[in-house]
């Protein structure tokens, strides 16, 4: 059950930097207040904070637009330099990807998310909203739980006595969970369907030593 941020500024100022990085273009500052239902004058604010700090620029093709600035690279940059996946990731990837058809991405485990840090893209696949540098929560997506699989029961327990939210009907779902977890270990994949494209379903399976 989401609860609400003691820190409202923080959580707008992501909400742009996930917007812009979302964007296949520089936008607005109107475009970003509607986007991100913000008040014009919080987002007018937010967003010279965020250009003070190089976490975004003015787009220098178009005036008055805002992109991804110079620090947000430099941060995902030296986070990439520590993954040494990503250079046996490629080739293997455009094998599957011939073979199947379909987009691969390589995720790794970042807290309590898991980061899409590379990808090779099939044009006979479906178009995805995926990009490097999408994250989400370990326990609703595929690669989350395959990952979480791996994990022993003690560890999934208490990450998931956290994390997880109540159905409508009050249940938890923990003990769902679990046994769901143990089946992605016995067969070495998970899978889920796309929330957002429909005959879409995601497969993953987890890379180990």
């Amino acid at each position: 059950m989401s609860q609400s941020s003691k820190v409202p500024a923080v959580d707008s100022a992501i909400q742009i930097l996930d917007l812009l990085a979302a964007s296949p273009n520089s936008l607005t500052l109107s475009e970003i207040a509607e986007e991100t239902t913000l008040a014009a004058s919080t987002t007018h604010r937010l967003l010279a904070v965020l250009l003070e700090k190089n976490m975004i620029s003015i787009d220098p093709s178009q005036k008055k637009k805002y992109c991804m600035g110079a620090h947000i690279f430099q941060l995902a940059s030296a986070l990439f330099s520590r993954q040494d996946t990503i250079p046996i990731f490629h080739p293997i990837a455009e094998i599957l990807k011939h073979e199947t058809y379909h987009s691969v991405y390589l995720h790794v485990e970042i807290g309590n998310r898991v980061v899409v840090i590379a990808k090779t893209e099939s044009s006979m696949a479906k178009v995805s909203n995926i990009y490097i540098g999408s994250t989400y929560p370990i326990y609703s997506s595929a690669t989350g739980k395959a990952i979480l699989s791996m994990h022993n029961e003690e560890y999934q327990r208490e990450y998931l006595l956290n994390v997880l939210p109540k159905r409508a009907d009050g249940k938890n779902t923990l003990e769902e969970m679990i046994e769901e977890l143990k089946m992605v270990k016995r067969l070495g994949y998970a899978t889920i369907e796309s929330e957002k494209i429909s005959n879409l379903c995601f497969i993953a399976a987890p890379v180990l030593n």
